[in-house]
């Protein structure tokens, strides 16, 4: 009797707690939905938009924050603590009550039916609301951005005044189209949805790379980071890239094909699938449209569809008598960031209007980049396709850089040089550019190591060979298994120097 009696006790202990568990969970999700709205993002992580003081902050419901909330808001009423296991099942609740609502959420920058939104990251959770008759500066009403740990508040005046971009670019050695085309791609950074072209700085110690990678950061997304370290993989840039809306990647030396081959996916908004656990069989989605600058003493973009994206800007060492203290240029920078964020502001503004103006007679790549950045460029006061030809001599050289960058490349222009035309299978090819190239230069990154590789490469670099008088045909001929390949020179183009692996020999002192 005695036991049956303990074991009752025992059940009726275990039935209170639950209850108790129960109903202490029942009220901390009656605050919640008092006090927030619940939903999904477009990836199907669970927000809650919830009140804080005057304002709505978004805020993961599977975090440590949100627990914080549900905690005060459960002592604020009651005046009494609870422990964690009503606590986790309320966030569970929560979590479901989120479920069939979704709102997309951006990273620091979005565009809502005509307006483009500037999340300020300050305490408030204020915004700038952009449109074509101006910007101000308002209280979103509706969850819109994510926030991470490293981003931090944006500072703007309340005047705007022109001009003030240049006067940062004055600390740097750039020539009028190089400075042109940074100034369009830090304003640009303030329109979201386009596809982005990639800023790749190179030159020597000295020139102000890292300074004018990090100045750029501040201005469009600032952040406790001012450079990225290079990823490793392509997995880890998925979660930097998730994390950052502009991510400058910091004296690079080296990039593997997978890192490239995703960035390239990044510019156009492309996603990435990962498991969320080891042991679960859900995925975790990414999609991203993001802002990245890569910088070096030299050149590591090799990839073809990589370079296609880019600008690159080659940068001088800073004369030492024009040359600040790391002091200075703070201070310059500091006084003058809040009118180059509302020119900004005003420029993207204004280049809403002008956009609708704008009629290329020619299509370069890039074709929505280029045509925001020549609404950009006339807004700020350069003349009618003084952008796009900056641009295309810019895209002029960078065919020079990927015939350099790439082994393949410099070495089939030089095979073609010495042959008018060329016919067989890509294992011959292979085997007579490895009898015409060194062994140093056939061990090199990028070199192939069968007929199916060289083919593959090939293919890659067609366009690019095409632009420098070499045409390529990888199925010209079958017979059987033998499949040929046609190389020729195309008549009336002439051959290209192949760029920068020469540039850096004839200058080497200047990039020890």
């Amino acid at each position: 009797m005695t036991v049956e009696i303990a074991q009752n006790l025992g059940t009726d202990i275990v039935n209170a707690e639950a209850k108790l568990t129960t109903s202490l969970a029942d009220s901390l999700l009656k605050l919640a939905k008092e006090n927030g709205l619940f939903f999904q993002d477009q990836f199907g992580t669970a927000y809650g938009f919830v009140k804080i003081k005057e304002h709505s902050e978004v805020i993961p419901v599977n975090s440590k924050k949100f627990r914080n909330f549900l905690l005060n808001l459960y002592h604020k009423k009651y005046k009494k603590t609870v422990s964690a296991t009503p606590v986790k099942t309320a966030i569970d609740f929560c979590e479901a009550e989120a479920f069939g609502t979704v709102y997309e959420l951006d990273n620091r920058v979005c565009k809502r039916d005509s307006s483009i939104f500037y999340d300020l990251a300050n305490s408030q959770w204020e915004v700038v609301k952009i449109d074509k008759s101006g910007w101000r500066v308002a209280t979103p009403k509706k969850p819109i951005f994510t926030r991470y740990a490293h981003q931090k508040e944006q500072v703007y005046s309340n005047e705007y005044s022109s001009g003030n971009i240049d006067k940062m670019l004055s600390l740097f050695d750039l020539d009028a189209d190089n400075k042109l085309l940074v100034k369009v791609f830090i304003v640009s950074g303030f329109i979201p949805d386009i596809p982005r072209a990639f800023l790749i700085f190179f030159g020597p110690q000295g020139s102000g790379k890292s300074v004018l990678a990090g100045s750029s950061r501040d201005i469009i997304d600032p952040s406790t980071l001012k450079t990225i370290d290079p990823p490793l993989n392509k997995n880890e840039l998925a979660h930097t890239l998730q994390h950052h809306y502009y991510t400058p990647f910091d004296n690079m030396s080296y990039m593997s094909r997978e890192v490239s081959d995703a960035l390239c996916r990044a510019s156009t908004g492309a996603g990435t699938s990962t498991r969320k656990l080891y042991t679960d069989n859900e995925d975790f989605i990414s999609s991203y449209r993001r802002l990245v600058s890569l910088n070096g003493i030299n050149n590591v973009a090799f990839n073809a569809d990589l370079l296609d994206r880019s600008i690159i800007i080659s940068m001088n060492r800073i004369n030492p008598t024009k040359r600040k203290t790391e002091d200075e240029i703070k201070q310059f920078f500091d006084e003058l960031k809040p009118e180059i964020v509302t020119e900004c502001f005003e420029v993207v503004s204004r280049a809403m209007n002008e956009y609708e103006n704008i009629s290329l007679e020619r299509i370069p790549r890039m074709a929505d980049f280029v045509k925001w950045g020549e609404a950009i460029a006339r807004v700020m006061g350069h003349k009618p396709m003084e952008f796009v030809n900056a641009f295309e001599r810019n895209a002029k050289g960078m065919t020079s850089e990927i015939i350099g960058n790439t082994p393949v490349g410099s070495a089939v222009v030089d095979f073609v040089e010495d042959n008018e035309e060329w016919i067989g299978t890509a294992e011959e090819l292979l085997s007579e550019l490895n009898e015409k190239n060194t062994l140093e230069k056939q061990k090199s990154k990028g070199w192939p190591g069968n007929g199916s590789a060289l083919s593959r490469a090939l293919g890659n670099l067609k366009a690019t060979l095409e632009d420098v008088g070499i045409g390529i045909n990888r199925d010209y001929k079958h017979t059987g298994a033998r499949k040929e390949i046609r190389l020729w020179k195309i008549n009336g183009k002439k051959k290209e120097s192949v760029g920068l692996e020469r540039f850096m020999l004839e200058n080497d002192k200047e990039w020890s």
